[in-house]
């Protein structure tokens, strides 16, 4: 059994909302001006444009450098903690005797 929707397909409202741009369709949408399918898809669509334009702010922010720097050089400085920790028990064990 095929369930038919009996409502109408979805129509695009993006050229529009492009036309009027963010602001007047946020206006518009607290407003609460149009049907609830226009309404639902002005709410996506202000939702993605504020998304956008977060997203292209953030990538022009410089990279925050503090962990990833410690991340890069990690496996170094472990080295380093290493081998430092093996010259201190060879020279113990020479001093000493063992």
């Amino acid at each position: 059994m095929v369930l038919r929707s009996t409502s109408r397909p979805p129509k695009d409202y993006n050229p529009e909302f492009k036309e009027l741009g963010a602001a007047r369709v946020r206006s518009k949408l607290l407003a609460r001006r149009w049907d609830k399918e226009k309404l639902a898809a002005a709410r996506l669509w202000v939702e993605n444009q504020d998304a956008h334009n977060w997203a292209a702010k953030r990538s022009d922010a410089p990279a925050r450098q503090g962990p990833n720097l410690f991340r890069k050089y990690a496996i170094y400085i472990a080295v380093g903690f290493g081998i430092a920790y093996a010259c201190v028990r060879v020279f113990r064990t020479l001093r000493f005797g063992g």
